[in-house]
């Protein structure tokens, strides 16, 4: 077995969704191995989060505030959220604490307007 932030050496490296972000940058792909324990439990919380949000949705800054994830960590599991299709961006934006605008994320369940 490997020791603690590390996979046995012969255990398949886990799916990067940001690879093609940082290209392979060594601190990322040690960043990605850290975290690879977390990411079920962290995007189970931002879908459960976002589902209560309802229509309305929450921007993945504000999902991090109120979330307590890192916005790294909270970007990446947005970005596999919706790659498997359980979360959607709007045509809404909302302001960051910076005042640019934001996407606003839904689940599922309110994409296209359901309800």
């Amino acid at each position: 077995m490997g020791t603690q932030g590390q996979l046995p050496f012969d255990a398949p490296l886990p799916i990067d969704i940001c690879a093609g972000k940082h290209r392979g940058h060594r601190q990322s792909k040690a960043a990605n191995l850290a975290v690879e324990r977390l990411k079920p439990a962290q995007r189970e919380v931002i879908y459960a989060y976002l589902v209560t949000c309802g229509p309305g949705g929450e921007t993945c800054e504000a999902l991090s505030l109120i979330l307590k994830i890192p916005y790294q960590s909270c970007s990446g599991r947005c970005a596999e959220l919706k790659r498997d299709g359980r979360i959607f961006e709007t045509t809404k934006e909302k302001k960051t604490v910076t005042g640019c605008m934001a996407t606003v994320l839904v689940a599922d369940l309110f994409a296209n307007g359901g309800y």
